[in-house]
């Protein structure tokens, strides 16, 4: 029955992308779905007094990076369908990006869905590389993360999660997703808690490096080669119900 259970739940981790309401760019609704289409594109510029940046989206793909800006700098592509052309530039409007109380938040609180069919919302945001910390919660959707930071907490429902850079200290929890990291230097006073219920965690981290593993998955987390487990190492406190974990080089 385990065994039930765990395919399961991988197939669903698989599938994620394809059943949620964020998916890849250039996407085409189905023409009998949604024959009727409308597509816009908006741009916001933030100015933060601080070393943190808080992002809160509840729908929707979010690729962040850092640049050589001095706002954080907001696109956000957006395409909805139905099977008529009412109510597609309400639905369009309903989509908003906004700066409250620190925190960047990109929202859908449309609530005449009936004429609309497909959503599909697509954000990239550009971060000034002086940010040193970021805070991300994501309900539904992927996220895919580039630049050095020295704290990373990010919180999401169903989505995956693909990181690359150095990161000095994270806090990751995920419903149901894939999480990726490829942590491109590791030092042993670096922490990484990683938390989920359905989830496959895959680390990539540079040769020779010493790794400590804690948390419930630490007997089961797949270690290529063997690695170099340390209790000197960078800390590796990985716990999820279902799924699988991995290090490599």
């Amino acid at each position: 029955m385990n065994r039930i259970i765990i395919g399961f739940a991988l197939i669903i981790i698989a599938t994620l992308t394809l059943t949620s309401c964020s998916k890849k760019n250039k996407i085409k609704f189905d023409d009998e779905i949604a024959p009727y289409t409308k597509k816009e594109t908006n741009e916001f510029s933030y100015k933060i007094n601080s070393d943190t940046v808080r992002i809160k989206s509840n729908c929707g793909n979010l690729k962040i990076k850092k640049g050589n800006v001095d706002e954080v700098k907001v696109t956000i592509e957006k395409l909805v369908g139905g099977k008529s052309e009412d109510k597609l530039q309400e639905a369009l409007n309903s989509i908003s990006c906004t700066l409250e109380d620190g925190t960047i938040n990109i929202s859908l609180s449309s609530k005449d869905k009936s004429n609309v069919s497909s959503i599909n919302i697509e954000t990239t945001i550009v971060i000034p590389k002086k940010i040193s910390s970021l805070n991300i919660e994501n309900n539904v959707g992927n996220i895919e993360l580039e630049g050095n930071y020295k704290d990373l907490k990010v919180q999401m429902e169903n989505g995956n999660i693909s990181y690359k850079g150095e990161l000095e200290k994270s806090n990751i929890s995920s419903k149901v997703g894939n999480i990726n990291l490829n942590l491109q230097q590791l030092e042993s006073n670096y922490q990484y808690e990683i938390n989920g219920e359905v989830v496959n965690v895959n680390i990539k981290v540079p040769n020779k490096s010493k790794i400590n593993l804690i948390g419930s998955m630490a007997n089961k987390v797949k270690v290529k080669d063997g690695g170099n487990i340390s209790e000197d190492g960078a800390v590796f406190d990985i716990s999820v119900k279902t799924g699988n974990a991995k290090i490599e080089n």
